[in-house]
């Protein structure tokens, strides 16, 4: 009688995204695979390709695809030949994702059914390779801004000073009554967005320093800023209605100094997260 070990688990990304990762049967997203190789004559959607797995402890099998469906995102696989040889028969292994419609996530079912030669070493050892995929497949899936934010570090990012703090509520306050009203709020927001234009090389500078240290070798700064500055640009009015309710914490409908302060900074650090995050989807 066969023996079935199963593990699963939710990943916080599209079906398509994920089934973009599991689909070409490419394991070498592992941190224990070297190397995944086609070998001659297969392809990534061919049922009965092999691929040749090159492990990093020196271990190297040949997986052979047994049932591929796009419609069930469910594969099959298993291990024609190993070296050294595995110390069973034969297993059949089959990952599965389903869609969790609430939320857009995806259900990742992994599950090997093997020989009833396989002893409690081998199905423990079959548990805990199964977990490490389900782990490595939720890094693999991430989408580019997700990652981003994951690895970013904000405190490259200058935050306001109190200074610039001072002299943003001395600008805008233009009838100098100690409040910021709707129209006044409105003029900030028109003034934050001129200003970042106008210094859009040194924005650049510190979003490429940003993107260095999250290691996104891949990505265009000058391109991610300008659909940034486009993206706050094409939100002006939402954004002043918004900051307004932010920054009115006592919806009097009045903004003054002690609210502005507390809040300003930490509002436009949002935004600018928020910005960037719309640029690289």
């Amino acid at each position: 009688m066969a023996t079935r070990v199963h593990e699963s688990g939710v990943i916080q990304q599209s079906i398509d995204r994920v089934w973009d990762v599991v689909r070409p049967l490419d394991l070498s997203f592992l941190s224990t695979v070297a190397r995944t190789e086609l070998e001659a004559g297969a392809s990534s959607s061919k049922v009965g390709g092999v691929r040749r797995v090159t492990y990093r402890d020196g271990t190297v099998q040949r997986l052979k695809l047994g049932e591929l469906s796009d419609a069930e995102h469910r594969l099959t696989y298993e291990v024609i030949e190993s070296t050294p040889p595995v110390p069973y028969l034969s297993a059949i292994h089959t990952i599965h994702l389903r869609r969790v419609t609430s939320v857009g996530h995806t259900f990742v079912e992994f599950y090997s059914d093997y020989s009833k030669d396989a002893d409690a070493t081998v199905l423990a050892d079959s548990k805990f390779k199964k977990l490490d995929y389900l782990r490595n497949l939720a890094k693999a899936s991430e989408s580019k801004a997700s990652k981003f934010f994951r690895q970013l570090n904000f405190a490259k990012l200058d935050r306001l000073t109190t200074d610039q703090v001072d002299a943003a509520w001395r600008l805008f306050d233009r009838d100098g009554n100690g409040v910021l009203d709707k129209t006044e709020i409105g003029d900030v927001i028109e003034g934050l967005l001129k200003r970042l234009a106008s210094e859009q090389s040194a924005v650049i500078g510190a979003l490429a320093s940003m993107f260095a240290d999250a290691d996104e070798k891949e990505v265009k700064v000058e391109d991610v800023t300008e659909r940034m500055f486009d993206d706050l640009g094409k939100r002006k009015a939402g954004l002043v209605r918004e900051l307004a309710g932010k920054l009115d914490v006592n919806k009097d409908g009045k903004v003054d100094y002690a609210e502005f302060k507390l809040l300003f900074g930490a509002w436009l650090e949002e935004k600018i997260t928020e910005g960037i995050a719309a640029a690289l989807t």
